[in-house]
């Protein structure tokens, strides 16, 4: 079921459409729009799929608000340099409570994610993520997903990725430094690199097979996309 479309017929008929979808998707486009739909008689509809065992994603915007903690970009587009310099940046807007899928909670979704180098900005997301407590037990898992790239999550929380690589990045601590204004430093984000066909289980979360990144004065390590992922933890 299309979004938009669905959206468009709720609000024609008044009625909630397609009682038998086995899967929504998202298509791209602004997730702010989408994010206002928070209150709205579509996320129930939505919700009640996945409830009934159905699934929930989408590309590009699509995939953004399917997180726990949605990077809404309602003020803008906002870039790694720039998240990383100030993460509370003007731009860096986000809203919670839109979703919350059984075992993929403490997510931030990003997309195009190697082609317009938002691994930065996703570092910064969950920065603020935990300094702002928006997501529980002292964890954020950024999950960034590049173009072509599909990760379906089952309602067993195993998640397959199709078509491009995507990134997993966790934040386990408190950033050294998250304040307005000011470059971020926070050291060894845990980063997990997914290939198409591999799998990633959020039921069950890894505490192996990452390699470690940090960011300090606002700057991150040299070759974030890849790194010797650790054997022995």
């Amino acid at each position: 079921m299309d979004a938009l479309q669905g959206e468009r017929r709720q609000q024609r008929t008044g009625q909630q459409r397609h009682p038998n979808a086995e899967f929504v998707y998202f298509a791209g486009g602004d997730q702010c729009k989408y994010a206002a739909w928070k209150s709205t008689a579509l996320r129930a509809s939505v919700q009640s799929v996945v409830a009934k065992g159905g699934g929930s994603g989408g590309g590009s915007a699509g995939h953004h608000i399917n997180g726990s903690v949605v990077y809404d970009a309602c003020q803008g587009s906002i870039t790694s340099s720039e998240a990383l310099a100030n993460p509370y940046d003007s731009y860096a807007t986000f809203t919670t409570g839109m979703f919350d899928w059984p075992h993929y909670g403490g997510t931030i979704n990003d997309s195009h994610f190697v082609t317009r180098d938002r691994m930065g900005r996703t570092m910064a997301f969950v920065a603020r993520a935990l300094k702002d407590g928006l997501t529980p037990g002292g964890n954020a898992w950024g999950v960034g997903v590049e173009e072509g790239g599909s990760l379906f999550v089952g309602k067993d929380g195993l998640a397959t990725l199709y078509g491009a690589d995507a990134y997993v990045v966790l934040g386990d601590h408190q950033p050294e430094r998250a304040v307005s204004g000011q470059p971020l430093t926070f050291s060894d984000y845990k980063i997990w690199r997914l290939s198409p066909g591999r799998t990633f289980d959020f039921k069950n979360r890894p505490t192996c097979g990452y390699y470690l990144k940090s960011v300090t004065n606002g700057v991150a390590d040299s070759n974030v996309y890849s790194g010797t992922p650790a054997t022995s933890c």
